[in-house]
């Protein structure tokens, strides 16, 4: 999907992701909840609520449009916002994590005529592992941030990311000469790994997401396709070629051609 752009991907490949985000958040949300970590709990339920939400729209939008992407990006955008503008206004406004979920669910349907809004309700997941948890503070979503950048600056972790995937694409590099390509493909796969979490915290800057909000949303995303695959080629070019390609198509289209070209070459 190098190079490719949102009004080239088709209906039914954008409708399919979306089902599939869905079908991994869900039970991702609850996981999160049964480790106690309520903050990626609430941000993977939003993320599968936009899903849905989406998903839903796009069947009504691209029965009535023959460019529906315009409409339909806008909407997530519309959706975004209102996650932020939520959890800023939420310290201690919310029971709890549920009603925290509920609240974003009424704004959410709020951006769209009633009897879509009617059509969405009936698809949205229970909240009901999230019913005994406080609803997350901006503070704790702020220490989260901080611990997922190991309490460096962003772009001192952006850079370190970066220095370290070379590093591990360096040694891949000579084990593929040494022969040894198991520890090749291995050593390439982290380098990836690293060039992609460099990638989402730069990605979630430059949209104003400062808490990181979608960093680990993206990243879960991005492993489940991973974990998708039913193995890796024993070719060392095959076997890269594989994981970007799947890494880029779990990103999106727009974000997956920038994330392509943060790549370390391999020859």
């Amino acid at each position: 999907m190098n190079g490719v752009h949102d009004d080239d991907i088709s209906a039914e490949e954008i409708y399919a992701d979306l089902l599939q985000r869905v079908h991994v958040l869900t039970p991702m949300s609850v996981t999160y909840a049964e480790q106690g970590d309520i903050s990626n709990a609430v941000l993977c339920t939003w993320a599968g609520d936009v899903a849905t939400v989406q998903a839903v729209a796009w069947e009504r939008i691209v029965v009535v449009t023959h460019s529906p992407q315009t409409p339909f990006f806008a909407l997530g955008d519309r959706l975004a916002r209102a996650l932020r503008e939520s959890l800023e206004r939420g310290a201690g406004a919310f029971a709890s994590a549920r009603d925290l979920i509920e609240s974003m669910r009424s704004r959410m349907l709020e951006a769209v005529d009633e009897d879509l809004a009617d059509d969405i309700g009936a698809r949205f997941s229970s909240l009901d592992h999230l019913a005994s948890f406080e609803a997350p503070t901006p503070d704790r979503l702020r220490e989260a941030c901080q611990a997922r950048l190991g309490g460096l600056r962003a772009g001192i972790f952006i850079a370190q990311r970066r220095a370290d995937a070379e590093e591990r694409m360096r040694d891949a590099l000579a084990d593929r000469v040494r022969g040894d390509i198991n520890g090749a493909i291995s050593a390439a796969y982290e380098a990836d790994m690293l060039t992609l979490e460099a990638y989402l915290v730069e990605s979630a800057l430059a949209i104003g997401d400062t808490a990181l909000l979608t960093v680990q949303v993206r990243w879960d995303l991005a492993v489940a396709a991973l974990t998708r695959l039913a193995g890796v080629p024993d070719d060392f070019g095959q076997a890269v070629s594989l994981v970007r390609q799947t890494l880029v198509a779990s990103v999106g289209s727009g974000d997956g051609a920038r994330l392509a070209r943060t790549w370390i070459p391999t020859a």
